[in-house]
Order: C-alpha cells, then sequence, then structure tokens
C-alpha cells in the first residue's frame, strides 16, 4: 500500500562567518518534515574555531539530530507465538504451554534526539607531524523501551498432548514509552608521525561511556531497564606503521 511508505524531506542552510583573522563562525541547521508525525524537527549547529598560529587550531562546536520516526514505533504491531509441548509445572504435571506477545507502537512519543557538545585542539607541521586531541558530552533524549501493560494466563483442560493434563495460554501485552535518556562522554587523541616519506606512523587512544537515566512509573526502584543502555567504560588503543617498501609493495 503506497500510503504505508514513509517520506522524509530536508532541507539545510549553512553560514560561516569571519569574526575576526583568526576566529571563525559556522552556523547550520537541517529542517526536516516526515509524513508520520506531520512535524517539521530543526536540527542546528554551531561551530567556533579560533587559529593559535599557522599550526594550530582550537574548536568547539555544539549540534542536535534526530531519529527520524518510524512506522514501526507509532502504529505497528509485532506479535511473537510460540508453542512447547510437555512441558514440567510447578504443581509437578505436566501441560502443553502456548505464549504470546504483543508487541503495540505509540502515537504519543516524543521525538528521539541526540545533542553534543565537543572541544579540540589540532596541530600539525606539514606531513611529518600532526596531533590532534577532542573531547565530547552527548545527551540522548527519550529514548524507547517496552513496558509491560498486561500479562494474562487461562489453562485449557483436556485436548492435548499425551501425557498432559492441558494447555497453559499465557499473553503479554507491551507498549514502547520513552522514559529513558542517557549521558555519553569521552574522548579521542590521535597522533600521525611520518619520519620518512616511505614510512607512516599512526596511533590513537580513544575513551567513551554512557550513562542512563530513567524517569517515570516504569523505572520506580528497578535499575534495570537504564542498565540496559549502560557500557562500561571502553578504551581503544591503535596504532598502525605503514611502509612503501618499494614501487611495487
Amino acid at each position: 500500500d503506497p500510503d504505508f511508505l514513509n517520506q522524509s524531506y530536508g532541507l539545510y542552510a549553512n553560514w560561516s562567518v569571519p569574526l575576526t583573522d583568526r576566529t571563525k563562525l559556522t552556523l547550520g541547521s537541517r529542517w526536516q518534515y516526515n509524513n508520520l508525525t506531520h512535524d517539521i524537527d530543526p536540527q542546528p549547529q554551531v561551530r567556533l574555531s579560533y587559529e593559535l598560529a599557522d599550526n594550530q587550531r582550537i574548536w568547539a562546536g555544539w549540534g542536535k539530530a534526530i531519529v527520524t520516526p518510524s512506522r514501526l514505533e507509532l502504529s505497528t504491531y509485532m506479535r511473537e507465538n510460540q508453542y512447547m509441548q510437555h512441558v514440567l509445572f510447578s504443581n509437578n504435571q505436566y501441560y502443553d504451554y502456548y505464549y504470546s506477545v504483543l508487541l503495540e507502537g505509540n502515537e504519543d512519543l516524543d521525538v528521539e534526539s541526540v545533542s553534543t557538545y565537543e572541544v579540540g585542539y589540532r596541530l600539525w607541521d606539514d606531513n611529518a607531524l600532526q596531533f590532534s586531541v577532542g573531547g565530547f558530552y552527548t545527551r540522548h533524549e527519550n529514548i524507547r523501551v517496552y513496558k509491560t501493560e498486561s500479562a494474562t494466563q487461562n489453562i485449557i483442560t483436556g485436548g492435548s498432548s499425551p501425557g498432559t493434563v492441558g494447555t497453559v495460554v499465557e499473553q503479554y501485552t507491551s507498549t514502547l514509552v520513552d522514559p529513558i535518556w542517557s549521558e555519553s562522554f569521552g574522548g579521542e587523541v590521535a597522533v600521525k608521525w611520518q619520519p620518512r616519506d616511505d614510512v607512516q606512523i599512526n596511533a590513537n587512544y580513544s575513551y567513551k561511556r554512557i550513562v542512563g537515566h530513567c524517569e517515570g512509573d516504569i523505572c520506580g526502584t528497578n535499575n534495570a531497564v537504564k542498565r540496559s543502555i549502560e557500557n562500561e567504560p571502553n578504551h581503544f588503543v591503535n596504532a598502525q606503521v605503514m611502509w612503501d617498501i618499494t614501487a611495487q609493495w
């Protein structure tokens, strides 16, 4: 059905402003329209850079982006069914077991968005040396999770597989909600050194940490909801040597 297709339209504008001989300001935004929520969502960006010297620069920036809404999260229902024979229950009797999980969309979800602040410094000496260091802080709003709305159980006696006394039928219904937001922060240090024309050494170290937050009745005293999006502090180290041995190798 063509009416089921998602449509998204975007318009982007950018303005570069030289404040001084060494300071530059860049302003921009993207305006996006979609046919699901019929909203126009702005996604602004601001970047400021300052030239410390001919080979040094510092910069800072802020930007916001959205996750384009989808029909899957707004109006789609998904059902998962599973059937198992001859299952031993707590009353020491065997039943056939059938359960159904219904996952519902939610038309009232707020738009999922990501805002990031970043700063950095860069130093270079032609192609012989390049050094950069940067840090960031990100806020991710309106993260989706499923909230259990109802759970029912019925027992149908007889008519089941041999050796069982009946069939246990369970249904669980969950709806998408958006009570979670997260903070991410980290940084990176990168170095490129080219001691000779045929040898290049690259190395970098980066760190990232995600901290989850939860608000609303789904959270309560249960931290599992926000913990599901968190990570342990991640440290990454990479090193690479590139050597042009000959023109062929």
